[in-house]
């Protein structure tokens, strides 16, 4: 399986954000949206445990658990500060289709 990519916007943007009380990101695929699956960022302090695929990232770390690590692969995060079409943007190689906000995908 291929790494998870995050642009140096995109990580910016998540160490922006970030607090003392839950200095993690968690990044999984939830069901849902309007192509089947939607990507989910949520900032965490849960415990990682041995099926997590983890990227640390020196400011915090990336916890991908397994169940979604299998759709993410391979995926690159960016971060678009556009007015317009601004947040973070997924370019997912897995993703057979999309919708039009980004957040949405299928495989």
């Amino acid at each position: 399986m291929e790494d998870v990519i995050i642009t140096k916007k995109a990580k910016v943007r998540l160490v922006a954000l970030l607090t003392e009380d839950k200095p993690n990101v968690e990044f999984s695929v939830l069901g849902g949206g309007c192509s089947g699956l939607s990507y989910s960022f949520k900032y965490t302090d849960r415990e990682i445990v041995p099926d997590d695929k983890v990227f640390d990232l020196d400011e915090f770390k990336l916890i991908i658990p397994f169940t979604s690590y299998i759709y993410v692969s391979g995926t690159e995060i960016d971060f678009n500060d556009d007015l317009l079409n601004g947040g973070f943007v997924f370019n997912n190689p897995q993703a057979a289709r999309g919708c039009g906000c980004g957040i949405s995908f299928s495989i």
